[in-house]
């Protein structure tokens, strides 16, 4: 058994030099303190563990603040985490024209929760020039640069009434408890490790079994190649310099991070340079491990002789395109300069891959008004081939794509290229291949194998955009079927999309074609409005939905844009039990997100709603808020017809955002 924790009360930054607070409040000032609403702390812990004890942890912090001098008037206002700081809040400051303003913080976000961090930074434009102190209930190591990121900072461990009694008495006299070593610790600004380079399979083989430990403690095991995969996917030989950092103790391999080179097009002469993946230990996290990885890296990177452009992520090899949707470490990357704000490649573009069952894929057999003919590549071909991926991929920005094609220029891979002619222009090409074959495009993107052996791939579909002899969607769509063609006839059962520029938007314009993926658990539906389902990870998330009357009291429509539907007991479950905070953490379920979807342009998402606050809930922490004006604008629309049987819902996509700089 283990004693708990000693609580202790650090100082950790004090720019304002309003700690001890008598420097800037006198006797009766106002001061507001505004805290998180939690479940209390189970007596002898720091931290909440269940529901037993009903009493708000900070409100004899509140009244402890008034037994020191000066003495000051405590305005104690909680917020939620799920609502955050409103104006009410903002008012409640300003009218009482508050000295001060405390705001702790509980902790980082769960999935689907705002960040308390977002919370403070809003707080601290609408309060204006008045004093405030941050109270972090935790080891700030787990929200890098919250120590920075506000002139006065306060830590302690949990809030339990110890820890806050020790936060009191530094606050009101200056003082800490906390060991020089435990100071030490938390105070210092994080050391620069020293950074090894791997360049070889030599150089790798050591650190094999605790690099591939390393990925599965980050992504999980269920979607992690093996160790002998990884090993493939890491060593390049010309193209891959990769650094390790070891406890310089014991020798631990604690932190790994993997870049390539990659020609970005078919002149031979520009590069690409790509930081594909940090990964550090947990438990030493927040100690900046990965920021001296980071850095060592994108010099060497800028370093290299052709290297024109970095991006985070990797074009081929591909581990990750970029950084995952809704990762907690998007804050930490834009502090080093990536740029995730626009929807352009290399700038925040979203990138995903697409999973297609064949069974729930429709035979479609229709001549081609253009003339527009499918079918395997031949040798004679490939040069018409290759110059339609030389032009589209430079015009859409499509990096090392040309290189996958060069590959395939032999006799007995050749006809994995599938195109698309027209007379004698080539207005369509793609990629396909077999998990675990000589193609060398199936070990460069794993992720097909990894579904199963029976999972086909296509990737680098490139589609004219300059042809005035046929649609971009009839190329497509004729593309994707003659795919689905190849690799039935090759024994799959399903494949996989690599790399769909853009989110879903291109699918979803094409929708009333297209077939919703069962992912094997639910029979689909050809709907009005359908599309692909994507691929985990971090996970597919799909949801029964049942259409239902106009009249009906428990649900509600999207507004004209989607269908009326009721989500029935078991679909919950299967949400609850299909990664539920993945959904909520995509999705958004708050009044915002619900607005923005009502108000889509394009209509082109389905999603489920009721006015029953806590219907949705299920033994979860689901469910959606809607203000008033948004019920009317829902109950007053129309409800579409021609809906009928069950959709997918909702989807959660291996969505990643691409980002680049680019070298002067």
């Amino acid at each position: 058994m283990h004693a708990p924790e000693t609580p202790i009360a650090v100082l950790i930054r004090d720019l304002q030099g309003c700690v001890p607070i008598s420097k800037v409040i006198r006797e009766g000032d106002d001061v507001v303190l505004l805290t998180p609403v939690v479940v209390p702390p189970v007596q002898g812990t720091t931290h909440a563990a269940d529901g037993s004890n009903t009493k708000d942890p900070f409100e004899d912090f509140g009244r402890a603040l008034l037994g020191h001098s000066p003495r000051p008037k405590i305005h104690h206002v909680p917020y939620t985490k799920r609502s955050g700081i409103s104006e009410t809040h903002l008012d409640i400051i300003r009218n009482n024209d508050a000295k001060l303003v405390i705001f702790v913080i509980s902790g980082p976000p769960l999935p689907g929760q705002a960040s308390q961090v977002k919370m403070a930074e809003y707080l601290r434009t609408g309060a204006g020039d008045r004093p405030l102190v941050i109270v972090a209930c935790f080891n700030m190591r787990e929200l890098d640069g919250l120590g920075t990121s506000f002139p006065t900072v306060v830590q302690t461990s949990g809030y339990s009434p110890s820890a806050l009694h020790h936060v009191t008495n530094l606050i009101f006299k200056g003082e800490h408890n906390g060991s020089s070593a435990t100071l030490q610790n938390l105070v210092l600004a994080p050391k620069t490790w020293e950074v090894a380079v791997t360049n070889n399979l030599l150089d790798l083989r050591p650190h094999e079994e605790a690099i591939h430990d390393l990925w599965c403690q980050t992504w999980g095991r269920d979607m992690s190649p093996s160790r002998y995969e990884l090993q493939s996917l890491l060593i390049r030989d010309g193209y891959a310099k990769h650094y390790t950092v070891r406890e310089p103790e014991t020798g631990v391999l604690v932190g790994f991070c993997a870049t390539y080179t990659t020609y970005a097009n078919q002149g031979g002469e520009r590069l690409v340079g790509s930081l594909a993946m940090i990964i550090v230990k947990p438990e030493h996290r927040g100690r900046g491990i990965g920021r001296s990885l980071h850095d060592v890296a994108i010099e060497q990177l800028s370093r290299t002789r052709g290297v024109f452009r970095l991006q985070l992520g990797s074009t081929f090899p591909r581990l990750l395109y970029g950084l995952p949707v809704d990762s907690a470490s998007e804050g930490w990357f834009r502090r080093r300069g990536w740029d995730f704000d626009q929807s352009s490649p290399g700038k925040g573009q979203e990138v995903s891959d697409w999973h297609l069952d064949f069974n729930d894929y429709p035979t479609r057999q229709y001549p081609s008004a253009s003339g527009l003919v499918f079918g395997p590549c031949e040798l004679s071909e490939f040069p018409a081939v290759l110059n339609l991926v030389a032009s589209e991929s430079a015009h859409n920005n499509q990096m090392g794509w040309y290189d996958q094609y060069t590959q395939l220029n032999n006799p007995f891979l050749v006809r994995d290229i599938i195109m698309g002619v027209v007379g004698h222009q080539v207005v369509a090409s793609a990629i396909t291949y077999l998990p675990k074959s000589e193609n060398p495009v199936a070990s460069d993107i794993p992720w097909a194998g990894l579904i199963s052996n029976a999972t086909g791939g296509v990737a680098c579909i490139c589609i004219s955009d300059t042809s005035i002899l046929v649609s971009r969607d009839e190329a497509m769509l004729g593309l994707l079927d003659a795919c689905v063609k190849r690799l039935k006839e090759q024994g799959m059962q399903g494949m996989l999309l690599d790399a769909v520029m853009g989110g879903d938007e291109g699918f979803y314009a094409m929708g009333k074609h297209l077939t919703l993926s069962s992912g094997g658990s639910h029979n689909a539906t050809t709907l009005g409005c359908s599309a692909f389902l994507p691929l985990p990870p971090p996970g597919v998330l799909f949801a029964d939905v049942r259409p239902v009357s106009q009249a009906s009291k428990s649900a509600t429509a999207i507004g004209k844009y989607g269908a009326l539907f009721q989500m029935s007991d078991s679909t919950l479950r299967y949400i609850q039990v299909r990664r539920l905070s993945t959904f909520v953490s995509r999705f958004r379920l708050t009044a915002k997100a619900t607005r923005q979807f009502i108000r889509s342009s394009h209509g082109q998402k389905v999603f489920a709603a009721t006015k029953r606050p806590n219907a949705c809930s299920y033994h979860t922490n689901m469910h959606i808020s809607l203000s008033s004006a948004m019920e009317k604008e829902i109950k007053n629309s129309a409800v579409p017809t021609g809906y009928d049987g069950d959709v997918i819902m909702c989807r959660e996509s291996r969505a990643n955002h691409s980002s680049e700089q680019t070298l002067n």
